[in-house]
């Protein structure tokens, strides 16, 4: 029987693809679902010992997605005579042997006897977990007639998922949006148009199909927002700032340029496996491309004060000897304790609300420290969670250079405490 199944061009290099993993992603109404649907009926119809998994997180919500497009196609193409249905275990067969089957993440010891899969359909990929990824990776596997394909459907809801980080070879991957559906109807176009003005972070994801970012009340920097704090500096250079969060693994630091009243990140640091000194000659070498001839503001966190192990030198020492090596001027303005962190990352926000803080767009691991870092579940003393390795200490040393400084925000005092390009008075 001859069958005409009409691809949505931007889906067809996808429908030819035969990548271990299709990985197809975007906003909401891009058609991504209904093409994958047609794939694997393409595949079941036309292929040789074809078994095709159709999965999300929980077994019963394929039933109104996966197996009701798979359903809804066999009935508008025609082809009901060639499939049995099982409406109970949400299974479909092909005349020719070829079967599609529907197993949930919930009931993982069903997911381990199956075998001889040539191809898996995770919808909504985000709802499952990397184990849970991994886990129905190692079903695809064997000999088989025809190339095995794992296709991975969903919007991008959040830019710290591990499918935003996991590196997958052999694989095809496109983003599309409405835009990209041309038979998506005015209405639905007009519903995601207007996320724009209700909210800004939906509308990222479902109409443009970008990664989202975690919910604002969950945020530790909820005032930070790439399109107003992200950017370039177009002022004066009134101080240049540099500080540190010592940790050895990693080792961090930023350079903030200060001018018209407002500070700028420009340059991060963030090294596994360092040390002061290591971190403190990039930073000074850095330095000497400037030409600098004032004196640099060096601070961070106060812990640093304490003398370490290494020739009995706190870690301010080590930098103080590393700054006079490469005889860069400098100021050190280190407090006796550390703020509370309430306090600091309230100042932090106000900062971003007020426009005061812009962040250089090369700077990607503290862009994604502001969007990412939360507070710590279940604690009543607003503790950062410090869970994730890759988090926290590029915000923790940016805070610090903020907080320390604030006396460059008051005037008077500015004038009084500063002799600029000279012999600091403020400590």
């Amino acid at each position: 029987m001859n069958v005409t199944i009409n691809i949505n061009p931007v889906f067809r290099e996808a429908n030819e693809s035969k990548a271990r993993y299709l990985n197809l992603y975007g906003g909401a109404g891009s058609g991504k679902s209904h093409f994958t649907a047609q794939k694997v009926l393409i595949r079941i119809l036309n292929g040789k010992k074809q078994r095709i998994l159709c999965t999300r997180k929980v077994a019963r919500t394929i039933r109104n997605s996966q197996f009701r497009l798979l359903k809804d196609l066999i009935h508008e193409y025609e082809l009901s005579k060639l499939f049995k249905v099982n409406e109970v275990e949400m299974q479909v067969k092909c005349v020719n042997g070829n079967e599609v089957l529907s197993v949930g993440m919930d009931d993982p010891e069903k997911i381990k006897s199956i075998t001889g899969l040539t191809g898996i359909w995770a919808e909504e990929a985000t709802e499952l977990e990397e184990q849970d990824f991994n886990q129905l990776n190692l079903r695809l596997r064997g000999k088989t007639a025809e190339y095995k394909q794992f296709i991975l459907t969903y919007n991008p809801v959040y830019v710290g998922h591990w499918l935003n980080k996991i590196k997958l070879k052999d694989c095809y991957k496109l983003k599309t949006t409405y835009l990209d559906n041309p038979h998506i109807d005015e209405e639905y176009k007009k519903v995601l148009d207007e996320l724009k003005y209700t909210d800004e972070n939906y509308y990222n994801i479902y109409a443009l199909g970008n990664w989202g970012m975690i919910r604002n009340a969950e945020r530790a920097y909820f005032a930070f927002s790439r399109s107003k704090n992200v950017g370039t500096f177009d002022g004066s250079v009134l101080e240049f700032i540099i500080s540190y969060d010592f940790n050895i693994n990693p080792m961090c630091a930023v350079l903030y340029f200060f001018g018209n009243q407002k500070y700028f990140q420009v340059k991060e640091w963030r090294i596994d496996n360092s040390n002061t000194e290591e971190i403190s000659e990039l930073i000074c070498q850095h330095l000497q491309s400037y030409g600098i001839t004032q004196s640099v503001i060096v601070t961070g966190d106060a812990s640093g004060r304490a003398k370490g192990t290494k020739g009995h030198m706190s870690d301010y020492e080590i930098i103080q000897s590393v700054f006079s090596r490469y005889r860069i001027p400098f100021h050190l303005q280190i407090p006796e304790a550390n703020p509370p962190v309430r306090d600091r990352i309230n100042y932090v926000n106000k900062m971003f609300q007020t426009e005061r803080l812009t962040i250089s767009e090369e700077c990607q691991y503290s862009i994604q420290d502001r969007e990412l870092v939360v507070w710590k579940k279940g604690s009543e003393a607003f503790k950062i969670d410090k869970s994730n390795p890759d988090l926290t200490h590029l915000s923790d040393a940016a805070d610090y250079g903020l907080w320390n400084t604030q006396a460059l925000l008051q005037e008077d005092n500015y004038k009084k405490q500063f002799a600029l390009g000279g012999a600091r008075k403020w400590q």
